[in-house]
């Protein structure tokens, strides 16, 4: 399941509570999507997929438009976290080593769920999921 603000702020409370790191990976293709999911599910863990400018702007997803790509990227994660084969997999989408000029518009473009983008199975797109306020957080040593 794409997880929300709230849910993920949840998953990363009990990751803390817990002492347990969640794994990030970049999906650069709706194969690898898949295989990312695939394997979170056979472990049953949270799983934090990672999007670069590159790979938004990339054939896969952008083609060259990184708020395109920004929106079928989402819409692909979304209809397959939300299926019924990747359900209970908690779903974290980040944004990696996106900066300068396309920031804000690409922070802009990314839907909040409740008034945002329907996955192609008609469940809302929460695309703010990765926009964590983390500031708050206590300082804790590493693991």
């Amino acid at each position: 399941m794409l997880l929300d603000a709230a849910q993920a702020r949840c998953v990363l409370d009990i990751a803390l509570e817990h002492r347990f790191a969640l794994l990030a990976v970049n999906a650069d293709s709706p194969a690898a999507l898949i295989d990312v999911l695939e394997g979170a599910r056979q472990v049953s863990a949270p799983v934090m997929i990672e999007a670069s400018l590159w790979q938004l702007t990339g054939h896969s997803f952008g083609a060259g438009d990184a708020i395109l790509g920004l929106g079928r990227y989402l819409v692909q994660l979304a209809h397959l976290a939300n299926s019924e084969r990747f359900r209970e997999v908690p779903v974290f989408f980040h944004t990696d080593h996106i900066k300068g000029s396309l920031t804000l518009p690409l922070l802009r473009a990314c839907p909040p769920g409740e008034r945002g983008l329907k996955g192609l199975d008609g469940n809302a797109v929460f695309g703010n999921g990765w926009r964590v306020n983390l500031e708050r957080r206590p300082q804790i040593e590493p693991l």
